[in-house]
């Protein structure tokens, strides 16, 4: 099948690895500092600041405590819990990631299958749109290319999906959990201390980047699982990007992106769209009550040493499905090696 093709953000084809023609995700810098053009920013940290220095204590777990955190025996978002989202009506079949506009695309699908506003929102009914609901009548077997079905996606450049993670399930107020504190699978960060240290936040997303390079990525959460062990769970030969017939990305003119995707099946109500992706919103949304405690923006926390950690993680990520860094990781590589180049 082929990937819905629009001028902007654009799709090019580049080869993968394995010799398979693999459309590969271009997008815009989700930050102007990350541009080309832009005003030099400090990306590079001092060597005096990149030296191994003792944990703090506040959100470091002890070395015996790692094994436990990496189980994440608390949390119930797990992997085996995500399927396939469904408009039956229109044969779209959505397989929706966690930390990629997730509550957003729930709500959508919800609403445009008639469950009413009640299932609206953060922190309920996300299963209520999922293919195999009694309502649907719908079996695994019938939803294939053959019988009509569109298979889609939106993902969400690797790097910014795991600070958003990190600022979504590991902050806490006031010594108590926040949102799905369950889901940290390592230890909560209480946000007062930010209040009086700028670097405080950084420094504990640092030491989350080091534990998780050091001990594994959490598993199975939802919110830290890799965007292809959830496409694999949804069905890897249906939402592999070469079989795709739409690859959003969270990044860009996400409202122009969510109406051409629907366009595909024949969706064109842009109202519907708007209500739940503003025309003029952000590609990182937000539902009521439902915002990051994080102080300052993704370049403040992604530097070097950081990116390297990432990238190390996400790795399967960024090999399986080229381009899906086109937002941050690949802007920011290139300014990193534009100012180490210059340093030589």
């Amino acid at each position: 099948a082929a990937i819905m093709r629009q001028p902007f953000p654009a799709l090019e084809e580049a080869a993968s690895p394995g010799g398979k023609q693999v459309a590969r995700r271009t997008c815009p810098p989700a930050f102007d500092s990350l541009l080309p053009d832009a005003a030099p920013v400090a990306l590079l940290t001092s060597s005096e600041e990149r030296a191994v220095k003792p944990p703090d204590h506040h959100f470091v777990p002890k070395p015996s405590d790692e094994g436990n955190v990496r189980a994440c025996p608390e949390s119930w978002s797990t992997l085996k819990d995500l399927y396939p989202l469904v408009l039956p009506k229109y044969k779209l079949a959505f397989c929706f990631i966690p930390k990629v506009a997730c509550t957003q695309f729930k709500d959508l699908f919800n609403y445009m299958n008639g469950m009413g506003e009640e299932s609206l929102g953060f922190g309920h009914d996300y299963s209520l749109s999922e293919w195999w609901r009694d309502g649907f009548n719908l079996s695994k077997e019938e939803i294939t290319r053959e019988n009509g079905w569109k298979f889609a996606t939106f993902t969400r450049d690797p790097a910014l999906r795991y600070l958003s993670a990190f600022g979504d399930v590991c902050q806490s107020e006031n010594s108590t959990f926040g949102f799905h504190q369950w889901s940290c699978c390592g230890p909560q960060v209480d946000v007062r201390y930010a209040a009086s240290d700028d670097r405080y936040q950084i420094k504990a997303f640092k030491s989350r980047v080091q534990m998780d390079v050091r001990a594994g990525r959490a598993y199975p959460d939802q919110h830290w699982a890799s965007q292809t062990e959830v496409l694999k769970t949804c069905g890897w030969n249906n939402f592999k990007p070469e079989t795709l017939d739409y690859w959003g990305v969270l990044a860009g003119d996400v409202n122009a992106q969510v109406k051409d995707m629907l366009q595909v099946v024949g969706h064109r109500d842009d109202a519907t769209v708007d209500r739940f992706f503003p025309p003029a919103g952000v590609a990182v949304l937000e539902s009521d009550g439902h915002s990051s405690l994080l102080k300052g923006e993704a370049p403040d926390y992604i530097d070097a040493e950081t990116l390297e950690g990432i990238v190390q993680l996400y790795a399967e990520d960024y090999r399986n499905m080229p381009g899906i860094g086109c937002a941050f990781t690949e802007p920011l590589l290139a300014k990193l090696k534009a100012a180490n180049a210059s340093d030589r």
